[in-house]
């Protein structure tokens, strides 16, 4: 056995040559295979051919950004941070001019001269009064709540008035008549003897 694989193993590498299943033919030799160089050139004038849809997109954006100017070259010594810092002022004025009005009440359609105290709940935890409007709705109000068409504010309201604060104004005080509290002389006499 040991003859065997010696004999196989000092004729097979003398074996080469004829392969099997592949016939040559005389009159037809293939060309040597191109060297690894000359194969990627080939390779890229085929792919240079072929137009580039990618590149078709952005083409026209690469050409207006060539076209502009840079905008100027950047100290990397200096500070930038004034740049990125805001201003205060314009900020102020922003805020201002993007602030919304609130929503009118139905109380600060009219002046307040146009509306008519006609009952006061007092001497409770919270005085209110019921106001109607010159259009007859009747309101309650109670102490701040925005009244009349110049930013008004109920300021207090006591057992005979209420009172109203416009800014750059005097107060209103819109009163209701005091019951007449006179006893007649007959009665106090009765009472007294």
């Amino acid at each position: 056995m040991k003859a065997i694989i010696l004999l196989f193993l000092f004729l097979f590498p003398f074996c080469g040559g004829v392969k099997i299943g592949a016939v040559e033919e005389e009159g037809e030799k293939k060309p040597p295979p191109k060297p690894p160089v000359q194969q990627k050139q080939a390779q890229i004038s085929e792919a240079a051919a072929k137009p580039n849809t990618r590149w078709l997109i952005i083409k026209p954006y690469f050409y207006s950004f060539l076209g502009k100017p840079l905008q100027g070259k950047v100290n990397i010594f200096k500070s930038n941070l004034a740049s990125f810092a805001p201003r205060i002022e314009t900020l102020l004025e922003e805020v201002e001019k993007q602030k919304v009005e609130a929503p009118k009440g139905p109380l600060e359609f009219f002046d307040v001269d146009s509306y008519k105290l006609q009952l006061i709940l007092s001497g409770t935890a919270v005085p209110k009064a019921l106001v109607t409007d010159p259009k007859g709705k009747a309101h309650v109000i109670q102490e701040g709540i925005k009244i009349g068409n110049r930013e008004g504010k109920v300021e207090s309201i006591t057992q005979y008035q209420v009172k109203i604060i416009e800014p750059g104004k005097s107060p209103y005080i819109k009163q209701i008549e005091q019951p007449e509290t006179a006893v007649s002389q007959d009665m106090f006499e009765s009472s007294v003897q």
